[in-house]
């Protein structure tokens, strides 16, 4: 399997052995403009899914399991502690 260092490097030989002109400075300037803003964007999107995992399990810590799966987690003991109480307000109504 090829990984991803891999492919980059076979399309690197590949350009290189093409007869396509290189690349003006203008798109060089572009494409660096566009990484830039594609890192930016990671960037936000990972602070993004961070507090709101945070937000989720009320506190700032790395997930345990995976970010959906802790919240997951967290709304089943939620359901599980729901459940618990309803018995128990039904016991008591009962009495």
């Amino acid at each position: 399997m090829r990984t991803r260092r891999d492919r980059i490097i076979a399309e690197a030989r590949k350009l290189a052995a093409s007869d396509a002109p290189p690349p003006s400075p203008d798109e060089l300037a572009s494409a660096k403009a566009d990484a830039e803003r594609y890192k930016a964007d990671y960037i936000a999107a990972c602070e993004l899914v961070a507090k709101m995992h945070a937000a989720a399990i009320g506190e700032v810590r790395g997930p345990i399991r995976g970010v959906v799966e802790d919240v997951e987690d967290l709304r089943a003991r939620y359901l599980r502690l729901s459940e618990v109480l309803a018995r128990r307000n039904e016991r008591e109504g009962e009495d």
